[in-house]
C-alpha cells in the first residue's frame, strides 16, 4: 500500500497546473519547436498556441494516454515543399527522389491517397510507384493535464528585449557545442540544461530519429541510459531516459552523475510505473526532471535552499562537478518532482559562450528591463520553470522579500487561468503569477500563491501569454531605454 501511495504522489506532483508542470523556453522559432515536439514525441498541442502580432506560442503537453496514429497523405509527382502552418498538429514531409525528410513541412499539391501510419517511416514507406512523395500529420487531440513543454518567440514588435545577445546568437553557439560534443565525444555544460523525461524504452524512438535524420547525444549512467535530442534548432534539449536501449547506446558516452535520484530503496517501477509500452511507436513521456546549469552552486543555493523553496534530496560531487537534486516540496507539498543544478569547470564548454556569460547576458537583460514589480518584462524571463502550488506557507509578500533581499528581479502579472484575487481562496491563492529570476537569470513562474502583505506598485498587468505585455508602467518613457 505505501508503494501505490508513493507512487501516485509522485505522478500527481509531474502533472500541468500541479506541482512543478511545466519547463518553457525562449527560442528564435516556436512554431517550429513545437513541430519537432508533436511529430518526433508523444506530445500534443496546447492553448493557447498561436502566431500572435508579437511572436509565436508554441505550446505543448505530454500526452498522458497512448497517442493514435498519424494521416499518412501520399502524393504524386509536381507536389512541393511548404513550411506547415498548423499550431494543432505536426507534420514531416519526405521526398521519394531524394529519401530526405523534412520535420514541420508540408506537400502541396495532388494527393493521391490517404493512410493510417505510426510514424514518418511508416508513412514514407507506403509511397511507392505513382507517388512523389508522403506526408505525415499527427492525429488531432484534445487538451490533456501532461507536463508542458512550451516555446515562446518574441519578435520585433514586442518591447521585451534580449539584451546582449539574441536567441538566434544563443542557438547557434549551442549548435557549436552539440558538434563538439559529437565530434570529441566530451561533455558539454549546457547539456545540463534539459528536461528530462523517463521512458519504458528509447529503442522505437531513437528509430524515428534515425530514420529523419535527427542527430542526438547518447549517455550512460549508473545502469541506465540518456538521449538528448534538441527540438528543431531551438534551446530545447529533451532528455529521454530509459533502462532499456539497443543499438542506439552501443555509443553512449559514459557519465559519472545521476542523471535521476532514485532514493530510499526506490525504483523505475514504484516511480514511473510498470512502463508496458516499450514495443509503442512513441512509449509515453513521464516527467522526471528538470535540470539547469550554473556557474556558482553556492550562490543558487541561498536562493533555493536557505530561501526556503527547495528540499535537498541529493548531493553529489567529484572531478571539479556538483550536482544539487532537489523538489519543491517546501514550497508546495505537491512539487515532488526532482529539479537539479549542476556546476561545471568554467572550461566545460566549447566556443566562447560559457555558463557563467549566458548567465550575464539574462541577469543584465532582467536588470534592465525589469523596472519595478509590475514593470518590465524581457525575452529571458521566457526560460523559466512553472509550479502550480496549492496551500503554500510563502506568498506573495514573501517572495517578493527574498528576490529583493538577493538583489533579483521579479515580475507579477495575472495567472493565465484567469482566477480573481480572493484571500480566502487558500487553495488557489490570489490569482497571480508571479515570474522571478533565480541567480543564474533562469526564472521560475509560480501560480496559486496567496497575496500575503504584497502590495503591487500599481494594478497588476494582463496575463503572461500577450507576448506584447510589459506589463503596468507609470508612463511610455518608463521604458524608452530599452
Amino acid at each position: 500500500m505505501l508503494a501505490y501511495v508513493l507512487l501516485a504522489a509522485v505522478v500527481a506532483g509531474q502533472q500541468y497546473g500541479n506541482g512543478l508542470g511545466k519547463h518553457t523556453y525562449s527560442v528564435s522559432q516556436a512554431h517550429a519547436a513545437s513541430q519537432f515536439l508533436m511529430t518526433m514525441l508523444p506530445v500534443q498541442t496546447d492553448y493557447p498556441s498561436k502566431a500572435e502580432s508579437c511572436g509565436q506560442l508554441g505550446r505543448t503537453r505530454v500526452a498522458v494516454a497512448p497517442v493514435p496514429n498519424g494521416t499518412c497523405h501520399l502524393h504524386a509527382q509536381g507536389a512541393a515543399l511548404a513550411e506547415a502552418t498548423s499550431y494543432a498538429v505536426g507534420s514531416v514531409a519526405f521526398v521519394k527522389a531524394t529519401g530526405e525528410y523534412s520535420i514541420g513541412s508540408s506537400l502541396v499539391g495532388k494527393e493521391l491517397s490517404a493512410a493510417t501510419a505510426a510514424t514518418p517511416q511508416d508513412c514514407a514507406a507506403l509511397c511507392s510507384g505513382a507517388c512523389a512523395g508522403a506526408e505525415w500529420v499527427t492525429a488531432p487531440t484534445s487538451y490533456t493535464n501532461g507536463f508542458g513543454l512550451h516555446a515562446v518567440h518574441v519578435n520585433a514588435s514586442s518591447a521585451r528585449p534580449c539584451g546582449a545577445m539574441s536567441n538566434e546568437q544563443v542557438e547557434d553557439a549551442l549548435t557549436a557545442k552539440l558538434d563538439a560534443v559529437r565530434a570529441t565525444g566530451a561533455y558539454d555544460a549546457f547539456l545540463d540544461f534539459t528536461t528530462g523525461f523517463w521512458v519504458a524504452s528509447l529503442d522505437r524512438l531513437c528509430a524515428t530519429f534515425d530514420a529523419v535524420g535527427q542527430r542526438y547525444v547518447v549517455l550512460k549512467w549508473q545502469s541506465y541510459y540518456s538521449v538528448i535530442v534538441r527540438a528543431a534548432s531551438s534551446s530545447i534539449l529533451i532528455e529521454l531516459m530509459s533502462e532499456t536501449c539497443a543499438t542506439a547506446c552501443d555509443a553512449a558516452l559514459p557519465h559519472p552523475h545521476a542523471r535521476y535520484v532514485f532514493r530510499d530503496g526506490a525504483t523505475v517501477a514504484s516511480v514511473f510505473g510498470a512502463l508496458t509500452d516499450k514495443d509503442a511507436a512513441k512509449p509515453l513521456l513521464h516527467a522526471a526532471r528538470v535540470s539547469w546549469p550554473t556557474s556558482n552552486l553556492t550562490r543558487d543555493r541561498a536562493f533555493f535552499v536557505d530561501g526556503g523553496l527547495a528540499r535537498v534530496l541529493d548531493r553529489d560531487a567529484g572531478a571539479g562537478v556538483a550536482v544539487d537534486t532537489y523538489d519543491f516540496a517546501e514550497l508546495s507539498e505537491n512539487a515532488i518532482m526532482q529539479f537539479q543544478l549542476v556546476e561545471r569547470p568554467a572550461a566545460n564548454t566549447t566556443g566562447p559562450l560559457a555558463v557563467a556569460a549566458w548567465e550575464t547576458v539574462m541577469l543584465d537583460t532582467h536588470a534592465a528591463a525589469l523596472r519595478d514589480d509590475v514593470c518590465g518584462f524581457d525575452q529571458w524571463m521566457d526560460h523559466h520553470a512553472g509550479l502550480a502550488v496549492r496551500n503554500s506557507t510563502h506568498t506573495l509578500g514573501s517572495l517578493a522579500e527574498l528576490a529583493e533581499r538577493l538583489g533579483l528581479k521579479y515580475h507579477v502579472n495575472k495567472e493565465g487561468h484567469g482566477r480573481r484575487l480572493d484571500e480566502a481562496d487558500l487553495e488557489w491563492g490570489s490569482g497571480y503569477a508571479l515570474y522571478v529570476s533565480a541567480p543564474n537569470g533562469v526564472a521560475l513562474s509560480i501560480n496559486g500563491l496567496r497575496q500575503g502583505d504584497y502590495v503591487p506598485s500599481r494594478p497588476i498587468g494582463s496575463g503572461e501569454v500577450d507576448l506584447c505585455n510589459m506589463g503596468t508602467c507609470p508612463n511610455a518613457s518608463f521604458l524608452a531605454a530599452l
